[in-house]
């Protein structure tokens, strides 16, 4: 797109992964960085002792917020919050059952394609199969037969 930038020097430029001599990334560069928001990498945390200390401060804060405690944090949410929360614990339970069923990366796979229904019936298969293999086992230990090593699905 002509005009888009002032200069050349406005523009990330890091180089392409899969060609390293081909295009370079246009996007605009952070100020004060030499990248973009794609390219300039994580937060590697604070470097200085006062940053470090701030940051255990905050974190001391935050975890006596809630009485340190798992129980203090849930005591600390609304039913409306809590419920969304385990739907949401839920839910990702059922996409790693989904990608696991049709050997996909959970982590990049556009979930927004596969409807609530199928996503669910996945994880129902899985925690069955789990149900039936911990039967399984009961039954071969109860008779002193070996019970055989887990399947590593590739």
């Amino acid at each position: 797109m002509p005009g888009r930038f002032k200069s050349e020097q406005e523009k990330c430029l890091a180089f392409c992964r899969k060609r390293p001599n081909g295009p370079r990334c246009q996007a605009k560069k952070l100020p004060g960085r030499s990248r973009c928001r794609y390219h300039a990498g994580l937060s590697t945390g604070p470097r200085t002792e006062e940053g470090k200390a701030k940051t255990a401060l905050n974190l001391r804060k935050c975890y006596a917020k809630w009485g340190g405690t798992w129980e203090g944090w849930r005591a600390s949410l609304t039913d409306e919050q809590w419920e969304a929360v385990k739907k949401a614990r839920l839910l990702g339970r059922a996409q790693r059952a989904y990608a696991k069923e049709h050997h996909l990366d959970p982590k990049h796979f556009d979930w927004t394609r596969v409807p609530e229904r199928d996503l669910m019936e996945a994880l129902h298969l899985n925690r069955r199969r789990a149900e039936i293999e911990r039967s399984r086992n009961r039954l071969l230990k109860k008779m002193g037969l070996p019970i055989p090593a887990k399947r590593v699905s590739t």
